[in-house]
């Protein structure tokens, strides 16, 4: 598929219709490998705004577009989007800029190291040139370095299911989460239960899923989700070997 069509997919879908600056980030080599990656979040630079009116604003965040935000002026307020804008995002880490871009270096810099160790001839050094990317959480964090926090009703029914449609959207074969609070939040959404799952790579869905502790087969895509998720630890080597594994068949 090509990413003209991929990008048409993801024009689709609502979410990105009202909030554009989501759009996820399609490498121009995505079709290659067909990797996604996801992150955690975006978040809003701190204000001098009184945090239940800044809730406030945003309580309609899922149902309609937020063109200005009270107290904000129209040109800080375009300058923050751009804090949250997906692309954006990841032109900066193309472009060496370090703002908010260091989680990024990590799986990039394993995806070198694999391919070099492969000795494979590839068409650029980037891991975001082969794949795509976006946040798990759909709304912007409203407080600055701080972890995401749901603050609004179905808030993580709604993300899932915009994430769910992301999925379908770019079809991937890979999907590779960064963010064990991303991966505890699609579990939960995606099996209610952390019941009988526990492992690093935390399920692969060529070959299980959660169901009760059973396998079952499943004729989708693959997810690994690094570090046990009720204790948030990235394993760096266990996305290495994955990435090697999965990339043996290319």
């Amino acid at each position: 598929m090509s990413i003209e069509q991929l990008n048409a997919n993801l024009a689709q879908i609502r979410h990105f219709q009202l909030h554009p600056e989501l759009l996820p980030h399609v490498g121009q080599h995505y079709d290659e490998y067909r990797i996604l990656l996801i992150g955690e979040s975006h978040y809003l630079p701190t204000k001098d705004v009184d945090y239940g009116d800044y809730i406030d604003v945003f309580k309609n965040w899922y149902e309609d577009k937020l063109e200005h935000i009270p107290g904000v002026s129209d040109d800080e307020w375009e300058k923050d989007r751009s804090y949250f804008n997906t692309r954006n995002l990841i032109t900066g880490f193309f472009n060496g800029e370090q703002h908010n871009n260091s989680f990024l270096a990590i799986p990039n810099k394993l995806f070198i190291e694999v391919m070099s160790q492969k000795a494979k001839q590839t068409k650029s050094n980037s891991l975001f040139s082969y794949c795509a990317f976006f946040n798990y959480f759909q709304r912007p964090h409203l407080r600055e370095k701080e972890g995401f926090s749901f603050i609004l009703p179905d808030e993580a029914k709604k993300t899932y299911n915009i994430v769910s449609e992301a999925i379908t959207a770019l079809n991937p074969l890979l999907v590779l989460f960064i963010s064990t609070k991303a991966s505890r939040s699609y579990v939960l959404n995606k099996y209610s239960s952390y019941e009988n799952c526990s492992a690093n790579v935390f399920f692969h869905l060529k070959k299980w899923n959660c169901d009760n502790g059973k396998e079952v087969p499943v004729n989708e895509y693959q997810e690994h989700l690094f570090g046990h998720p009720l204790r948030g630890i990235l394993n760096r080597e266990e996305i290495k070997r994955v990435l090697s594994e999965y990339l043996k068949s290319f």
